[in-house]
């Protein structure tokens, strides 16, 4: 999973997995799909307004999924899950950090467990300006979840968010601070809701589950590379995403598993826009039913899995999903062979389809047949792991959007590639000496071919890289050392057409904690350490040596 980020917290930051563009990568909060159809970058999520506060745990899972998520997830997926009530007496946090760039940082939460309910609740407030060039960011997040029981045989959890946030920014492909370029004002509006309702009390407890978005959006963006065509947009937006299912077990036993489903899924998406003065609205709806299933089997070493969808979007063909995976664990267990195929689809984004700046109706879906194989392997009883996976990965009819030098300006616009494959090998090794000592490495090397032609899709590093260290001397006191590495990638800019790419890079953070008392943490980081100067983007300029200190509060 490579991260870029376009400069600090105003800026962009997505993920790409495996080379797949990055609104190939559904991200989840709590279930809920955070991809936006109406966003310029096709749905990619800035993760940037994620904040960390509140997450207990974040699980990644790479390769084709539609077989799991619909129409989505075509490299991979993303679900980040917040943190629950856990303790009998309520449990209270508090934290504040400053640091350089006008840094402000506050976090307060609240929570409480039982054995049939819990609750957490938590604030979040984030203020940054000139991290990079002349950006700002602002927002303010409340993210709260429960479980309560409804009589002897059903309970329900619910978990939800509203968050807003301010930014002065950079336009993608403008040539940020370097160009000089205006700076866009965004102001966004985001509210999640997960409902989840168990039914049953046995082994066949039917699930039925909700799953609400809405994002609001109000953007001015400023005209630049007149020679391109790039007049002032001032966008109004909004776009709601609902999904409701249902599922069942029908065999639920230790050794195998078997659950059936289905789904009905709406979106619908508005841009009351102008360019250059003149409106150029836009609004789309559609709606997607789907039904799945999905098998697991554990026989010995052996654990397979199956399962498969089918869906039929409004105004589209039927889709049909499929995916498998396996799992060996041979002898003593120290050794894992796995293996895993599967076929996935994403439809056109409402902005790829109807925006009228390089819009195109005729859009097809994009579609991905791909897979991997793996092997991990436990050294020395525990004090070495290390694993192998080997990808690949076919995107048909891959969206991308045409810049020059590659078409003159009046062609610019969203087209249909015929055939992209990504293929690769990740490597990642810990060691771990001293139960106070550990070190992480991994690797990644990645291939990706529009095939046919010599060009290269932008930022798609060959190579990425990174390393942890992580010492705890004591039991109050925690040092960790990071360090990031990515190789040149191709890239390109309307307004600085002299340069194609961008440099490899290499980074190194450090952090520090330390218990001054039972309840109080002291935690400082450093960015950047050396002061490394890198672009991420052409003319966006990664940010220099930085730092954040803080204290917490916390009762447990």
């Amino acid at each position: 999973v490579d991260v870029v980020a376009a400069g600090g917290r105003a800026g962009l930051a997505y993920a790409h997995i495996r080379g797949g563009d990055p609104d190939f990568t559904v991200v989840m909060l709590d279930g809920v799909p955070l991809n936006d159809a109406t966003d310029q970058l096709g749905g990619a999520v800035n993760l940037n307004t994620l904040p960390a506060d509140t997450v207990e745990r974040i699980e990644v899972v790479r390769g084709p999924l539609s077989a799991v998520y619909g129409a989505t997830g075509l490299a991979g997926a993303i679900n980040i899950i917040t943190r629950r009530g856990t303790t009998d007496a309520p449990a209270l946090s508090a934290s504040l950090e400053t640091g350089d760039a006008d840094l402000i940082h506050g976090a307060f939460s609240i929570s409480r467990g039982g054995e049939d309910r819990d609750f957490f609740v938590g604030v979040t407030w984030d203020e940054e300006e000139g991290r990079v060039g002349d950006e700002s960011f602002e927002q303010f997040a409340l993210q709260g979840n429960g479980s309560i029981p409804l009589g002897d045989n059903a309970s329900l959890r619910l978990s939800g968010r509203v968050s807003t946030w301010d930014t002065l920014d950079y336009p993608e492909a403008s040539g940020g601070p370097e160009a000089d370029t205006e700076l866009r004002d965004s102001e966004h509006t985001e509210v999640s809701l997960a409902g989840d309702l168990r039914i049953g009390g046995g082994r066949r407890d039917h699930a039925l589950y909700l799953r609400v978005l809405r994002h609001d959006t109000e953007r001015t963006t400023p005209g630049f590379a007149p020679g391109a065509g790039v007049l002032e947009q001032v966008e109004d937006q909004t776009y709601v995403n609902a999904t409701l299912g249902w599922s069942v077990p029908l065999i639920e036993r230790s050794e195998r598993r078997l659950i059936v489903g289905a789904e009905l899924g709406w979106e619908d998406g508005e841009n009351d826009a102008t360019f250059g003065g003149g409106p150029v609205p836009f609004e789309l709806d559609r709606k997607t039913v789907g039904a799945f299933v999905e098998f697991v089997s554990q026989s010995g070493p052996l654990q397979w899995e199956v399962a498969a969808r089918l869906d039929d979007p409004e105004d589209e063909d039927l889709f049909f999903s499929p995916r498998a995976s396996l799992a060996y664990r041979p002898g003593d267990g120290r050794t894992t062979l796995r293996a895993s195929a599967g076929r996935a689809f994403d439809l056109p984004s409402f902005f790829a389809l109807a925006t009228p700046l390089g819009g195109n109706p005729e859009l097809e879906s994009e579609i991905a047949l791909g897979g991997d194989l793996g092997v991990a392997h436990t050294f020395l009883d525990g004090m070495f792991d290390a694993s192998l996976e080997l990808f690949y990965v076919t995107y048909d009819e891959l969206i991308d959007f045409l810049l020059p030098p590659e078409v003159p300006p009046e062609n610019i616009g969203f087209v249909n590639r015929d055939e992209v494959t990504t293929q690769g090998a990740e490597l990642q090794v810990t060691c771990k000496p001293h139960p106070r000592f550990e070190v992480a490495a991994n690797v990644t090397y990645q291939d990706t071919e529009i095939e046919g032609t010599d060009e290269k899709l932008r930022q798609r590093p060959e190579w990425i890289g990174g390393l942890r260290i992580h010492w705890r001397p004591i039991d109050a006191l925690s040092w960790q050392v990071d360090a990031q590495g990515v190789s040149e990638m191709a890239d390109a800019s309307l307004v600085i057409t002299d340069r194609f790419e961008t440099e490899g890079f290499e980074i190194f953070g450090s952090a520090l904690s330390y218990d001054i008392a039972r309840q109080w943490q002291l935690r400082a980081r450093v960015d950047n350490i050396l002061d490394e100067e890198y672009e991420t983007f052409i003319g966006f300029p990664g940010p220099g040596r930085s730092y954040r200190v803080g204290l917490r509060f916390h009762t447990r």
